[in-house]
């Protein structure tokens, strides 16, 4: 019993510490894909109002399908491009940071385990 209890507290030790450093890399591309995401937003609403030229290069650089339009159709065809990316870019981001809510969970659940097997391995 008293070896039960030591490999319990040992595994609940490596699964917190592998899903800890998981947990704070997906954070950290969490952080890097919001960041992407603000982008697109500011170029959203750029394009909604009224986008400088290098807006519009931007906008023509991410989508160059929209060069085939002119006019008012080719700014149409670049707020839907810059709407439908922003919106990937928001549902990545969502489940990355759902993921390390997940992660940091478990994370607590192995540091329990371990400190569980290390005060019932005391009284065994």
């Amino acid at each position: 019993m008293e070896e039960i209890i030591k490999i319990v507290g040992l595994v609940g030790l490596i699964v917190a510490i592998a899903t800890g450093v998981a947990a704070v890399v997906c954070h950290f591309l969490a952080i890097q894909l919001n960041t992407s995401r603000e982008e697109m937003r500011a170029l959203r609403v750029a394009l909604e109002k009224e986008p400088s030229p290098a807006q519009l290069g931007e906008a023509l650089r991410l989508w160059p399908e929209a060069t085939k339009y002119n006019g008012g159709m080719q700014l149409a065809e670049l707020r839907k491009g810059a709407h439908g990316q922003e919106l990937i870019r928001a549902e990545r981001t969502e489940k990355l940071k759902g993921l390390v809510r997940v992660l940091f969970f478990i994370a607590v659940i192995g540091i329990v385990l371990f400190i569980a097997g290390q005060v019932l391995a005391g009284r065994v």
